[in-house]
C-alpha cells in the first residue's frame, strides 16, 4: 500500500506513535509518504521506502505568519497525485482532522478515492467537557463523522468522546505500542555511575513541563523521600518544555538541587531507563502513557496518578502503584515501600515487563494493518 502519515515532529506521544507506526509499516514492505514541518524525532528517513515531504511553514507570504493548513494540504494533494496514496493516516484531530477532509473531498470532485483514518491521542480533546462545549467540538464533531475510520488509544478517550461529542462511526480502540527490541531490561553501570556514585535509588519524571501542579507534586514527593535517611535517592528530570525554569526554582526553593539532575531531551531514552529504579508520573491527566510502557518493558515498576487513561495500563499493587494525584504521602509511602523491599520490586519488575509484552509494536501494528486493508478492499 502506499501510505501517507501525519504527524508533529516534537518528543510528544502523537508524533512519536506516527513516526514509529511508518517505520514498522515501512519495514513490512509498505511505501511510507510522511509529512511534518520538521525531520520526526524517531522516523527512520534511512528506509528506502519511507519519503518525508516537509512542509514550509511560510513559504514566502506577505503576512509573513505560519500557515500549517494550507502548505500541507497543498503538499498531500501534490502527493496523492504523483503517488496515488491508498490512504492518509492523521495523528492528532487539530488540525489535521480538518485538513484529510478538504483532501478527500477535492480529491473525488477530480475522481479520485483516498481513505482516511483519524487517530486521536487525547490532548487533542482535552478541552472537552460539559462547560467548555463550544465550536471547538462542533469542528471535531463534523470532522470524525466525515474520515473514514477512527482510532483512540485507551478506553478513557473512547468514553470521553462518546460523552461529549455526537458520531456515527465505529472507533477502534488500538492502544500505543512499544518496540521490545529497544526497551528492554538492561544495565548501564557507566552511566549509573555517573549519576548515581554512592549507589542511590534514581527516581525518574519524564515529561513536556507544560502544567506546574505536575512539577510541584514530583518535587513535593522527592522532597518527603530524601527526609528518610535510611536510603540515598537521585532526582532525573527528563524533558523540556515551559515550566522548566520554574521547576529549577522551585528545586531550589526546597533546597533539593544538589539531589536532582535536569537533563533535557534525551534521543537515547532507554539508557535513563535503564538507571532509573522508579519512574513518577503523577499526571493529572493522560491518554495512554508511552512513558509508562516504555519503562515497564525495561521492567521499571511506575509510580502513577489515576489521571486519564493511566490507571489502564499501571495496575495498581502488580506493575507498580496508583494514587490520586494529590496524595503526595501516599506516592511517598509507595515509593519507599517499594524500595525497602527488594522482593517487592523484583515482583513489580518482572509483572511490568510481562504486562508490556501485549503492548509489542507487532501486536499492535497488526491492528492498523489490518484496519487499512479493511477499509480498502
Amino acid at each position: 500500500m502506499n501510505i501517507g502519515i501525519i504527524g508533529y515532529p516534537k518528543y510528544e506521544v502523537s508524533g512519536v506513535i506516527a513516526s514509529e507506526l511508518g517505520n514498522q509499516l515501512a519495514n513490512r514492505g509498505h511505501n511510507i509518504h510522511f509529512f511534518s514541518y520538521q525531520n520526526p524525532i524517531r522516523l527512520n528517513t534511512r528506509l528506502k521506502n519511507i519519503f518525508l515531504h516537509k512542509i514550509n511553514l511560510y513559504n514566502d507570504n506577505m503576512l509573513n505568519i505560519p500557515l500549517y493548513e494550507y502548505e500541507l494540504i497543498s503538499k498531500i494533494l501534490h502527493i496523492c497525485n504523483k503517488y496515488s496514496l491508498n490512504i492518509i493516516h492523521a495523528h492528532y484531530a487539530i488540525p489535521h482532522a480538518n485538513i484529510i477532509n478538504i483532501v478527500q473531498n477535492i480529491l473525488l470532485k477530480k475522481g479520485l478515492k483516498i481513505y482516511s483514518i483519524l487517530t486521536i491521542h487525547g490532548n487533542d480533546i482535552a478541552n472537552i467537557n460539559d462547560v467548555n462545549k463550544n465550536s471547538h467540538s462542533s469542528l471535531i464533531e463534523y470532522n470524525i463523522n466525515n474520515v473514514n475510520a477512527i482510532t483512540v488509544t485507551s478506553n478513557y478517550i473512547y468514553q470521553k468522546i462518546n460523552n461529549y461529542l455526537n458520531f456515527d462511526k465505529k472507533i477502534h480502540i488500538i492502544p500505543n505500542f512499544i518496540d521490545k527490541k529497544r526497551f528492554y531490561l538492561s544495565e548501564h553501570k557507566t552511566l549509573k555511575n555517573m549519576i548515581a556514585p554512592r549507589g542511590e535509588y534514581v527516581l525518574t519524571h519524564i515529561s513536556n513541563f507544560e502544567k506546574k501542579d505536575t512539577i510541584e507534586i514530583v518535587i513535593k514527593v522527592f522532597f518527603n523521600l530524601i527526609k528518610d535517611s535510611t536510603i540515598l535517592l537521585k532526582l532525573l528530570f527528563i524533558g523540556d518544555g515551559p515550566n522548566i525554569v520554574y521547576a529549577k526554582k522551585l528545586c531550589d526553593d526546597y533546597k533539593i538541587r544538589d539531589y536532582v539532575y535536569f537533563l533535557g531531551f534525551q534521543k537515547q531514552i532507554e539508557y535513563f531507563y535503564s538507571i532509573s529504579d522508579l519512574i513518577l508520573l503523577p499526571y493529572t491527566s493522560e491518554s495512554l502513557g508511552l512513558v509508562i510502557l516504555e519503562a515497564m518493558s525495561c521492567g521499571i515498576p511506575i509510580i502513577s496518578s489515576d489521571g486519564g487513561g493511566l490507571k489502564e495500563i499501571n495496575i495498581n499493587g502488580k506493575t507498580g502503584y496508583v494514587s490520586n494525584c494529590h496524595n503526595i504521602y501516599e506516592m511517598t509511602k509507595n515509593i519507599l515501600y517499594i524500595l525497602k523491599n527488594r522482593n517487592i520490586y523484583k515482583t513489580i519488575s518482572q509483572n511490568a515487563i510481562n504486562y508490556a509484552k501485549k503492548f509489542d509494536i507487532n501486536i499492535i501494528t497488526d491492528q492498523y494493518e489490518k484496519l487499512y486493508t479493511d477499509l480498502i478492499s
